[in-house]
C-alpha cells in the first residue's frame, strides 16, 4: 500500500458534521485518466452540454509526462472550459495497470469542498439532461454523509459473493468524498470501482444476520450514465491482450490480503456511522490490528465505546481461490444461465474442465513459454516438502524413492522392481531436470 494511504489508514479524528441544507461548494468532482486528446474534449463537450451548471463540477485527470499532445492540451481546456479543470502530469511504468496508483494522487488534488466523486473514463457520459440538478438533491441523504449512488446497470444486484463484487461492479457508482476519507482513498491495488465495490460488499456482509444493518448502496434510476467498459475502441487483438493481463491483478484483488483490506475500510464507515447515530460527537477510529477491530474511542475520556471486527477467514479465501483457478470463465461472469431442461452436472463439470484446457492449449507462444518455465521450476521443488508429503502419506514412499533417485542421477536399476507409475516419475524428474535420456 503507498506511504499516503497508510498515513489516511492510520487513527483518525472524526468528527459528525450537519447535513448542509444547500451545497454550496463543489457538487461533484470527476477523477479520470486520459491519453487520447480528441476522446477527452468529446467527453467535456458532453459534459458541460448535459449539465444546469457547469461551474459546480470539478474533473481532475492524470496524464502521462511523456505524453506531449495531452500536455499541450491541458493549459488550453483548463482556460477556455466553464467546468472546473485540474490536471497532474506523472510518469506510467506499468501501463495500463498501473493506472491505479495515481487515483489517490487525484483524490487529494479534488477540490475539498466536493461533494461527490466519481471516476469515469472518457468514453462515458451522462445521458440524462440537467442531471446536476438531480444529483443535487441527493446531497445530505443521509445525515453522516456516508453512502453511494449506484448508476450502472448493475445497480440493482444484490451480492452473495466476493467475486460478484469483483466482475459485476458498479463502474460508476458516485460516491460521497465523506465515504473515501474515512475509508483512506480510492484503492491499494488495480481498479478502483472493483475494490469500492468490495468495501460496500463488506459493509453489507458483515451485518447480513442483524435486522438493524445499514444499507448504504443506494441503486438510482434518475441518472443515466453511458459508455459503460474500457475496451470500445480497441482491436479485438489489444482486448484479448488487455483481458490476458489482466488475470493477475485480478487475483491480487481477490487475495486475502486485499479482501480484507477493503473489509478494514468498510468496518470505519460502519464504525463512523454508528458512533453518529448514536450521537457522539468527538471520537477517533483506532484501527487494533491485533485483534483485526476497529475500535470507537471517545476521545474526551479514551474510552473504547464498540469494536467492529473485519478479520477475514485466510483459508477460506486461498482455498476458494484455488479451486475457482480451474474454471475461471464460470466463477468470473461465465455462470450458466437458467435452463428448462439442466443437463446432468457431472457433465457440466467435465464440459467446464475441458473448456479450460482448451482456453489454456490455444494461447499464443507467449503463454506456452510462460508454462515451460512454470514447468521447468518444478525441478527445483525442496526435497523438505516430497519428505513432508511421505511422512503425512507413507504410501508415496516408493514413489519418492524414483523422485529422488532422478534427482540424485542415479540409474533406475538400483530401483528394485519399480511399478510403472515409479519409471514414469523417473522418466519426468530427469526431463525437468534437463536431462533428455530417459532409462533404458
Amino acid at each position: 500500500m503507498d506511504q499516503h494511504v497508510e498515513a489516511l489508514c492510520e487513527t483518525e479524528t472524526q468528527a459528525s458534521r450537519p447535513a448542509p441544507i444547500m451545497w454550496t461548494g463543489t457538487l461533484l468532482s470527476i477523477h479520470m485518466q486520459s491519453n487520447r486528446p480528441g476522446n477527452f474534449v468529446r467527453f467535456l463537450d458532453r459534459l458541460e452540454g448535459t449539465a444546469h451548471d457547469p461551474s459546480s463540477i470539478e474533473v481532475v485527470v492524470k496524464i502521462d509526462d511523456t505524453d506531449a499532445a495531452m500536455n499541450r492540451l491541458l493549459p488550453e481546456e483548463v482556460a477556455r472550459r466553464r467546468l472546473r479543470l485540474k490536471y497532474i502530469s506523472t510518469p506510467l511504468p506499468e501501463g495500463f495497470y498501473g493506472l491505479w496508483r495515481s487515483m489517490d494522487d487525484l483524490f487529494r488534488a479534488a477540490d475539498l469542498s466536493a461533494y461527490f466523486i466519481l471516476n469515469l473514463n472518457d468514453e462515458m457520459s451522462f445521458a440524462t439532461p440537467r442531471w446536476d440538478l438531480v444529483l443535487r438533491r441527493y446531497v445530505g441523504l443521509f445525515p453522516d454523509h456516508i453512502f453511494r449512488l449506484r448508476t450502472s446497470v448493475h445497480r440493482a444486484r444484490n451480492y452473495y459473493d466476493f467475486w460478484e463484487a469483483g466482475f459485476a461492479n458498479d463502474t460508476s457508482a458516485i460516491i460521497t468524498r465523506r465515504w473515501l476519507e474515512i475509508g483512506g482513498g480510492w484503492c491499494p491495488c488495480n481498479g478502483p470501482d472493483t475494490f469500492q465495490e468490495c468495501v460496500a460488499f463488506y459493509l453489507g456482509y458483515h451485518r447480513r444476520f442483524s435486522d438493524r444493518a445499514e444499507h448504504r448502496d443506494i441503486p438510482i434510476h434518475d441518472i443515466e450514465v453511458r459508455g459503460h467498459g474500457a475496451l470500445q475502441e480497441l482491436s479485438e487483438l489489444e482486448k484479448r491482450e488487455r483481458i490476458s493481463r489482466g488475470i493477475k491483478p485480478w487475483y491480487i484483488l481477490m487475495s486475502h490480503a486485499m479482501q480484507q483490506e477493503a473489509s478494514r475500510r468498510s468496518q470505519r464507515l460502519q464504525a463512523s456511522i454508528w458512533a453518529y447515530s448514536r450521537g457522539v460527537k468527538e471520537f477517533d477510529l483506532v484501527d487494533n490490528r491485533r485483534v483485526k477491530g476497529i475500535d470507537v474511542v471517545d476521545r474526551a475520556t479514551k474510552r473504547a465505546l464498540a469494536r467492529f471486527d473485519y478479520r477475514l477467514s485466510r483459508l477460506g479465501i486461498v482455498l476458494t481461490n484455488c479451486r475457482r483457478r480451474f474454471d475461471r470463465a464460470y466463477f468470473c461472469a461465465g455462470g450458466d444461465p437458467v435452463r428448462l431442461s439442466p443437463p446432468d452436472p457431472l457433465l457440466v463439470r467435465i464440459a467446464r474442465l475441458l473448456s479450460g484446457l482448451m482456453c489454456v492449449l490455444s494461447r499464443k507462444e507467449k503463454r506456452s513459454v510462460v508454462l515451460k518455465n512454470r514447468l521447468k521450476n518444478l525441478s527445483h521443488m525442496p526435497s523438505h516438502t516430497v519428505w513432508r508429503l511421505v511422512t503425512w502419506f507413507p504410501s508415496l514412499k516408493p514413489f519418492q524413492n524414483a523422485y529422488m533417485q532422478a534427482r540424485l542421477g542415479n540409474p533406475l536399476a538400483v530401483i528394485e522392481r519399480p511399478s510403472r507409475l515409479q519409471k514414469l516419475i523417473f522418466d519426468w524428474t530427469l526431463r525437468l531436470r534437463g536431462v533428455k535420456e530417459a532409462h533404458e
